[in-house]
């Protein structure tokens, strides 16, 4: 039975109980399996921020956002959401990434969008790489 097949509710009851990790690997298996999962991405990743425990269950985007305060703001998705709280877990674990940039440059302090952006560059280096 391929994706295309399988009832839109039985792939979001599968998909619900995978990691953040594990969506990124089924959306790069196959065309199929990205489509699919970007068709479902708002259910998809509401669900996964459930599982991963970054919201709580009946709290929607704006909700989840103003309690946990203004550094999740700029998320317009479940998506953007998971992604930013994952940063943040992986920084605070001591498993981040610092942009290699020009000193001069790295003084004026970048949005906390585009510190994450630039942390999943080529041109980053985990933090206890640097130490």
């Amino acid at each position: 039975m391929s994706l295309h097949t399988l009832p839109t509710d039985v792939f979001l009851h599968i998909v619900a109980r995978l990691t953040l990790l594990d969506i990124y690997h089924l959306r790069c298996t196959c065309i199929e399996a990205h489509r699919a999962v970007g068709s479902l991405e708002e259910p998809i990743y509401h669900q996964a921020a459930l599982l991963h425990r970054f919201a709580k269950p009946a709290v929607s985007l704006a909700d989840a956002i103003r309690i946990h305060g203004t550094w999740l703001s700029g998320s317009r998705t479940w998506k953007e959401y998971c992604r930013r709280w994952t940063a943040l877990e992986r920084n605070m674990n001591g498993r981040g990434f610092i942009p290699l940039s020009d000193p001069v440059k790295s003084r004026a302090a970048p949005s906390t969008t585009s510190n994450i952006r630039r942390s999943t560059s080529a041109g980053a280096v985990p933090i206890y790489a640097s130490i």
